[in-house]
């Protein structure tokens, strides 16, 4: 068994998902002669079930396979198997990943694979000692505190991938837009709708190649990045990470800074931080501006803000987002040249009221 640093599990393409929550072990059915993998994930230290780790069957080339959650009694079950070699990968927050060795799955059977999770610490000190050489750096190696800060960080973002793509849940939102003054505090107009619609983006090839404003007839349209842009190679390939120390609404929170890296095209891109909690580093929230806007539209007060949280069986979601946009007026300078400047500011945000199981008979969650 392998425990894994932050390098080694970075890259995860979209792969099938499979969940079984059971209440024995008693009750999880058999396939007839399908191969299966039964993972049972276990506390290091006092050997209880850990319920909620994402867990991944990956073969002998290290592509993912299939995913899960694992029960309330830690065990997770990946069924319709050809039979070969695989390996098990679970990760949780606060937790080193941890990876079985090979294992063969025969024909017609059932392989059991233990897992024990031991607590991961991350050293503070090292990361403010990393942060004042002040490198920000693009994809951060095995062994680099900030490495660690992202490992924390990606664990969250694929378990709400994982939650999004896998449809668990029915929401009901309220949507809304304010038009806010100048000082872009005082609200001066407020719309509100409730429905069912979920924050989502554009896909991440899309806004490193076309930018995450774009032009949409004669107005533009401003998009923030969901876990899955994140999680992406374009955008770790094009944006450097460092560590950020938490002031002000993050005082105790430990951040993980990013910005475009050097050479990137000049379309509208953005910058940000993900912020983390500092005892658990489960993700709070991301933090974030517009870089390369216009340099007469070009605000602080201008990007967006998105919440995570994590629901008690392990899945996340986006209870919380909003983006804030400029409002445009025209001037003319002395020299009679057109000039633009921002006269107000739009936001335009969701919240999710409620969180119902799928099904007709799903039961409220949130």
């Amino acid at each position: 068994m392998t425990v894994l640093g932050p390098r080694t599990s970075m890259r995860f393409g979209r792969v099938l998902l499979a969940i079984l929550i059971a209440a024995s072990l008693s009750s999880i059915p058999t396939h007839g002669n399908a191969q299966t993998v039964l993972a049972r994930v276990l506390n290091g230290e006092d050997s209880r079930p850990v319920f909620g780790a994402l867990a991944y069957l990956v073969d002998s080339e290290g592509t993912v396979l299939k995913s899960a959650l694992t029960d309330q009694l830690g065990r997770v079950l990946f069924v319709g198997l050809q039979a070969g070699a695989f390996r098990v990968r679970v990760e949780m927050i606060g937790k080193a990943t941890v990876e079985t060795d090979l294992f063969q799955v025969a024909a017609g059977a059932t392989a059991t694979q233990d897992v024990r999770l031991e607590s991961s610490a991350i050293v503070l000190e090292g990361l403010r000692v990393e942060a004042e050489g002040g490198r920000c750096r693009v994809r951060p190696s095995q062994g680099l505190g900030v490495a660690d800060l992202w490992d924390e960080a990606r664990k969250a973002l694929s378990a709400a991938a994982f939650t999004d793509r896998e449809a668990f849940y029915v929401y009901r939102t309220t949507s809304y837009t304010r038009d806010l003054a100048l000082d872009a505090k005082t609200i001066q107009r407020e719309e509100e709708r409730t429905g069912t619609k979920l924050f989502d983006s554009k896909p991440a090839e899309d806004l490193i190649e076309n930018g995450f404003v774009q032009k949409d007839g004669d107005g533009q349209l401003y998009f923030a990045p969901d876990a899955d842009v994140l999680l992406s190679d374009p955008f770790l390939d094009s944006h450097c990470f460092r560590f950020t120390a938490g002031r002000g609404e993050a005082e105790g929170l430990v951040g993980l800074g990013f910005e475009p890296a050097n050479g990137r095209n000049r379309n509208v891109d953005i910058s940000g931080t993900l912020w983390l909690d500092g005892q658990t580093f489960e993700l709070r929230w991301l933090q974030y501006n517009y870089e390369n806007l216009d340099p007469d539209i070009n605000s602080s007060e201008v990007g967006g803000h998105v919440k995570f949280q994590r629901l008690p069986n392990g899945t996340w979601i986006v209870p919380e987002w909003w983006i804030q946009m400029p409002r445009i007026g025209v001037f003319y300078d002395t020299s009679g040249r057109s000039r633009m400047r921002i006269t107000a500011y739009r936001r335009t945000g969701g919240r999710v009221m409620q969180v119902r199981e799928a099904g007709a008979a799903g039961r409220t969650i949130v």
